[in-house]
């Protein structure tokens, strides 16, 4: 029991993580430009809610389907997580398409760059 509930604590960390990424994305596409910034700050906070709340739902589901906790080594663990959010945001991008891509272009680069520092808490 002790050891699902270490795993859960660390996927809670991951999750919160992700959200302190995206919000250094929100920070670079604000110094983009000021005029948007309130409509990409909302955005931002909206997307990685979303995205942080489908994988840990998803990885959660896995477990449960298995019967135990995902038991993946470290890197494993990481890239499955990544590629995940990674997945969902191009979905999200590709159904709001045109200008909106534009805002999350900073977003996605930030997210990529600082994946491996952020997951090293894993």
């Amino acid at each position: 029991m002790m050891g699902q509930s270490n795993q859960w604590m660390k996927m809670r960390q991951v999750t919160g993580m992700l959200v302190k990424v995206f919000l250094l994305g929100e920070r670079a596409a604000m110094r983009r430009s000021e005029t948007g910034a309130e409509r990409v700050r909302m955005r931002t906070v909206k997307l990685g809610m979303r995205v942080t709340k489908v994988v840990t739902q998803r990885v959660n589901a896995t477990s449960m389907a298995m019967g135990t906790w995902i038991k993946f080594s470290l890197m494993t663990r990481t890239k499955l997580i990544m590629t995940m959010v990674m997945v969902i945001l191009m979905r999200m991008i590709s159904e709001q398409r045109m200008a909106k891509w534009r805002t999350m272009r900073p977003i996605l680069r930030d997210l990529e760059n600082t994946s491996h520092d952020v997951l090293a808490v894993l």
